[in-house]
């Protein structure tokens, strides 16, 4: 039996979201997770690209560390409460397991008890995300609902050792509300994973509870979230962790944000780091 567990997808692509204008929120463009918004963002034309990089590392439960480095492109269009949006990941991993690209970038480790038939060292392009943000409430007072959705397509080389070869899809549900510049909220994911040859795969659940603070003025917000990642089979433990980040602008339409997680579970990595830039046009 193959075993298969996911490091958390939180930390890949925490602010996709920022080139909206709206208050500081959580809300799930690209994963079953927090992004933040900053209230002065504006993007006059609707589109707005960001790239950044994640740095993981852990056992995973398995007897050897796992070193995974994974740098992204995600371009999105907004009209009218909807979002559109699409990633590509790159992938490096040094890992005795099998590892391929899950939703948005993320990784997915199969098989932890016996070497990768592409070796401990493997790099490329992973899967091709896209998906869609329909603001279901907007301005409606201070709550705030977003539904998403994402398709991963097999884009991926059989060559490279990171793809499924199968198509998974995802489903999503993002709730915040401001109260005083606070802003708490709850997401909560399901995934529908393809079923790869030679893999018993069951579908996932996400979730997260947690809040962002504005501090240092308007344009700068921290947030901080318990994240929750059910594991594909009997065989690993769920993913626990903590997930925080800051986020700043250097102009109307230029923004960073710092991130990183600390594992509670086995299921979950020691610890991430990662740096997002987005650029609104």
């Amino acid at each position: 039996m193959h075993k298969f567990f996911r490091p958390s997808l939180m930390a890949i692509s925490v602010v996709f979201a920022l080139s909206s204008a709206a208050p500081a929120l959580a809300a799930a463009d690209d994963a079953p997770m927090p992004n933040v918004q900053i209230e002065n963002r504006t993007s006059l034309s609707g589109f707005s690209v960001s790239t950044g990089a994640t740095y993981w590392q852990g056992d995973f439960g398995a007897p050897t560390t796992s070193e995974l480095f994974i740098a992204l492109v995600n371009l999105r269009y907004e009209f009218d409460g909807l979002r559109v949006w699409g990633t590509l990941p790159y992938m490096r991993v040094e890992s005795d397991g099998v590892l391929f690209a899950g939703t948005d970038g993320g990784p997915i480790l199969v098989d932890t008890g016996s070497p990768s038939p592409a070796g401990r060292v493997r790099n490329g392009f992973g899967d091709v995300t896209l998906g869609a943000t329909y603001a279901v409430v907007e301005n409606g007072g201070d709550w705030a609902v977003d539904l998403s959705s994402r398709v991963k397509l097999p884009t991926a080389s059989d060559e490279s050792g990171l793809s499924t070869g199968k198509t998974d899809v995802g489903v999503s549900v993002d709730i915040s509300r401001a109260v005083q510049g606070v802003v708490p909220f709850v997401s909560a994911g399901y995934t529908f994973l393809g079923d790869p040859d030679g893999y018993d795969l069951r579908n996932t659940v996400s979730a997260s509870a947690g809040l962002s603070i504005p501090f240092g003025g308007d344009d700068t917000v921290a947030l901080i979230s318990y994240e929750y990642d059910r594991a594909a089979t009997d065989f690993v433990d769920d993913g626990h962790e903590l997930f925080g980040a800051v986020s700043g602008t250097v102009s109307d339409q230029f923004s960073w944000t710092g991130f990183g997680t600390v594992g509670l579970s086995e299921g979950a990595s020691d610890f991430a780091l990662g740096l997002l830039l987005s650029l609104s046009f």
